[in-house]
């Protein structure tokens, strides 16, 4: 979902060309696959979205989730290393607790406490021991096009049932893949282009070894271009491993793509290296974002507020996963989002 979305994004914007390639293609797990890609491509940018998402699964499939959500993620960040490209990979809400009632900042302890999570802390972990050069974006409860989610889940329970049974005891911040990936494509992508067309920032590919310094500036001679590679799974629980790769032009226009509401950084700033926190705002239970979908989309179904306790599940859940954003503009609240997505998916 989230691999596709950028994917779109980028192809519709000018100043990237895309590349892809889907799972069958490159595997993230295997380090000579990984390593044919960045030969073919020679990406300055990789943006990895791929994870084993199937959370109840991972507990009985530890194995595989540790490949997908750590060693792959470690094996990619080798890879970027090797490559002086910079990484941009994607984790989750759920490598904390979520005993803290106000949420988690982005340099917050973390204490995962299921298996998925541990896995995706691994990957932090992992790739932050071998690249300087990375942006870790933590997100959460994602919705969009191009994939199953809880929106959609919600939407083809109502058709066939009047009532529901939804927890209220987790709470976290609901977020559509379109204004993440727009943020993302603002903030840490396209300064880069602004630094090839002379402005101060970064060249990606200009040095052989990796800086320690994520703003460190040069000026740039002539015309660059700046490859990304994505990877993203096709479906939960996949080993999923889809690439797409593109390469900005280099050029002074932004392009004539409206950008989603309040993510207006400043064009040309190179961020710092580390961890993000990107949601969008506001935070609610799955129970009530529940019965907000069914509002929005006039259905008379009644939602019933329970327990997790009600649920018998393989994984605990946190009960309260809010990111804190203390790095970034603010993206629209999820309220607003899910309206956008909703008229667009009827």
């Amino acid at each position: 979902m989230l691999g596709s979305c950028f994917f779109q994004h980028l192809t519709e914007n000018e100043d990237f060309e895309v590349f892809a390639f889907d799972k069958d293609e490159v595997d993230i797990c295997d380090v000579g696959s990984v390593e044919s890609v960045f030969k073919r491509v020679s990406p300055d940018f990789v943006v990895n979205a791929a994870a084993y998402t199937a959370v109840d699964d991972c507990e009985t499939n530890r194995e595989d989730a540790f490949g997908v959500n750590a060693r792959a993620a470690g094996l990619i960040a080798e890879a970027c290393k090797e490559n002086n490209a910079v990484l941009i990979h994607f984790s989750t809400d759920y490598v904390f607790d979520g005993e803290n009632p106000h949420g988690y900042a982005e340099d917050d302890e973390c204490s995962p406490i299921n298996v998925y999570g541990e896995s995706k802390r691994a990957g932090e972990e992992l790739i932050m021991n071998v690249l300087n050069r990375c942006y870790i974006i933590r997100t959460s409860w994602l919705f969009g096009s191009g994939g199953k989610n809880f929106v959609t889940t919600m939407i083809d329970l109502g058709k066939t049932r009047d009532e529901l049974k939804v927890v209220v005891d987790q709470i976290g911040s609901p977020t559509y893949t379109d204004d993440l990936c727009e943020a993302v494509i603002k903030c840490f992508l396209r300064p880069y282009l602004a630094g090839s067309s002379g402005s101060s920032g970064s060249s990606v590919s200009s040095e052989s070894s990796e800086s320690s310094e994520s703003s460190e500036s040069s000026e740039s001679s002539g015309s660059s271009e700046f490859r990304v590679s994505i990877g993203s799974p096709e479906s939960f629980g996949s080993r999923g491993s889809s690439e797409s790769i593109g390469s900005p032009e280099s050029r002074e226009s932004h392009g004539d793509r409206e950008h989603s509401p309040d993510v207006d950084h400043v064009y040309g700033e190179i961020l710092d290296y580390g961890i993000y926190h990107l949601t969008n705002s506001g935070a609610t239970s799955w129970h009530d974002f529940a019965k907000k979908i069914f509002e929005l989309k006039n259905m008379d179904i009644k939602v019933e507020a329970v327990d997790s306790g009600e649920f018998k599940r393989p994984a605990k859940r946190p009960h309260c996963s809010i990111l804190k954003n203390t790095k970034l503009e603010q993206l629209r609240r999820w309220e607003e989002a899910l309206k956008v997505y909703l008229d667009l998916i009827d």
